[in-house]
């Protein structure tokens, strides 16, 4: 859209509105040129050697955490039965004494 002013500021104007539609483009092209850089770097990563150890370890390891988890379950399950049964002798322990001092 051109706004025509009479005189010198209508060429004035003119060449800022050009100037700025210039530097408007430039920005646009930088950013989809910077995105398409990442975007065949990102490609790269993964069709190389680098993306298949990558996915071949994250493999590795979501597998070996599924083997442990549910160690760590039977094990969290064990420290609080421990702990249960320990609770329930000390609170015998105390009924006992009390019983004992009256």
């Amino acid at each position: 859209m051109i706004f025509y002013i009479c005189g010198d500021d209508n060429v004035k104007f003119d060449q800022l509105y050009v100037k700025s539609q210039k530097e408007f483009r430039y920005m646009n092209e930088r950013k989809y040129f910077c995105n398409l850089k990442r975007l065949v770097r990102l490609q790269m990563l993964m069709e190389g050697d680098f993306g298949k150890k990558q996915t071949s370890n994250t493999l590795t390891n979501f597998q070996t955490w599924s083997r442990m988890q549910p160690q760590i379950r039977a094990h969290r399950l064990a420290v609080v039965e421990d702990s249960g049964i320990k609770q329930k002798k000390i609170d015998n322990q105390l009924t006992i004494d009390a019983k004992g001092h009256h």
